[in-house]
């Protein structure tokens, strides 16, 4: 424990046990700097419970050009035979073929 005792000299000297000022100046500067490491470590603890807030990221990643959801209306035996003839992925395969007929026909921005 540290105690401060002022002396009624001309000089008034601060004398703290047995330091000396210097040694009190390296004192405060090294309590500035853990005081600092403190303040970086608070913010780093905000910085991850916010992110971890979010979650993980899931899923694939995000596509530079997505598809556009349309709702179609197909009779039921028809939607039957397209599933049944592409199988899993039906429907982005129904799209490819959809794009090789309108590549065809000219229909199809380049």
């Amino acid at each position: 424990m540290v105690t401060i005792r002022k002396t009624l000299s001309r000089t008034r000297r601060i004398r703290i046990g047995t330091a000396s000022l210097p040694d009190i100046g390296k004192t405060i500067s090294k309590i500035e700097g853990k005081l600092i490491a403190l303040k970086r470590l608070a913010r780093l603890k905000e910085r991850m419970a916010r992110s971890q807030t979010r979650g993980p990221v899931r899923g694939r990643p995000k596509q530079s050009v997505t598809k556009k959801r349309a709702d179609i209306r197909f009779d039921p035996d028809v939607l039957d035979g397209l599933k049944t003839h592409f199988g899993r992925g039906w429907s982005t395969k129904v799209n490819d073929e959809m794009r090789k007929v309108l590549a065809k026909a000219g229909a199809l921005a380049a």
